[in-house]
């Protein structure tokens, strides 16, 4: 299990990448919003979280999210698409970033 330390207001938040649902762009900020419905606000932007985190089996699915690979359950087609996760969240899926979500979806093994 891999910690990894999430920038917060006074610190670091030690975090297991497992653990980690999707973030999420808030302003200058992010949630990075973990199972069971919890949240943290990183200083980081999206774009350093999503450095950091990509070679952990994250993706960046639009301008506002960076998700778990390992917690997408269903891909929905549409315009850009969607993703539900296994929580029953839905998050969008630009028409941009589609191509590269399939492609690591494709890559990912089926358990």
């Amino acid at each position: 299990m891999n910690k990894i330390p999430i920038p917060v207001h006074r610190g670091y938040e030690l975090a297991s990448a497992d653990d980690i649902l999707y973030i999420q762009a808030d302003g200058n900020f992010c949630l990075v919003i973990y199972q069971e419905n919890q949240f943290v606000q990183s200083t980081h932007s999206l774009k350093e979280l999503e450095n950091q985190l990509r070679p952990l089996g994250f993706c960046r699915i639009h301008h506002k999210y960076l998700v778990n690979l390992e917690h997408i359950y269903r891909y929905l087609k549409g315009d850009g698409g969607e993703v539900v996760l296994r929580n029953g969240s839905k998050l969008p899926v630009s028409r941009g970033k589609k191509g590269n979500l399939i492609r690591e979806l494709k890559g990912q093994s089926i358990n």
